[in-house]
């Protein structure tokens, strides 16, 4: 097995842990969820649109991983932009997933402005927002990393892209994943909300 099929069957698993963690804990241990955040973006980012411009899937995977790591150093050390992206980053995935069917992301200008309006509430609403990103990122992480698995096992290493591209011409599956990571945020959410007054008693 080389570094492109190890990766490939490696970081669905990593992304699906990470969703896991990030649903349900990502408030209490938000610096070090942020770490991660920041690390799975740059690979996320990487992977999905890099793939334009370097051929070579191996040399592809360690610019993701360096990218990666360089994102989630910058985060952790300018906090609040960490707490900005997470809001942004959030709201991308919502218009991403929405735009396959609803066509959002088809106008960048609008989707930058929503995507900042999102990270803007997160520096106005603080903890709450916190909670609600947390959720949703991992929710979305969680049953995009096991189909991206899935997808990767029947059909060979692939992209995001292609991922989603089969996802937006499965009607069925789209709107069962859609709402598997509805219940999940909302899962997430109750959750981390119980939990916070629980930290502050002790």
């Amino acid at each position: 097995m080389n570094i492109s099929e190890l990766y490939f069957l490696l970081i669905p698993l990593i992304i699906t842990g990470f969703g896991i963690f990030c649903c349900f804990w990502g408030y209490g241990v938000f610096r070090f969820t942020l770490v991660l955040l920041g690390f799975f973006t740059g690979i996320y980012l990487v992977i999905t649109y890099g793939a334009n411009f370097i051929n070579d899937k191996n040399v592809l995977i360690i610019v993701a991983i360096a990218i990666g790591i360089i994102l989630g150093i910058l985060i952790i050390i300018f906090y609040y932009a960490g707490i900005f992206m997470s809001g942004a980053l959030a709201t991308l995935f919502i218009l991403n997933f929405a735009g396959l069917r609803l066509h959002i992301t088809e106008n960048i200008l609008i989707l930058i402005g929503i995507c900042l309006a999102g990270g803007i509430l997160s520096l106005i609403f603080q903890r709450l927002m916190i909670v609600v990103t947390t959720a949703i990122i991992g929710s979305f992480c969680m049953i995009n990393g096991v189909g991206f698995l899935i997808y990767n096992l029947k059909f060979g290493n692939s992209s995001f892209i292609k991922y989603f591209n089969a996802l937006e011409k499965s009607n069925d599956l789209y709107y069962l994943i859609l709402f598997i990571v509805a219940i999940l945020a909302i899962c997430g959410i109750i959750f981390q909300l119980k939990m916070i007054p629980e930290e502050k008693t002790k």
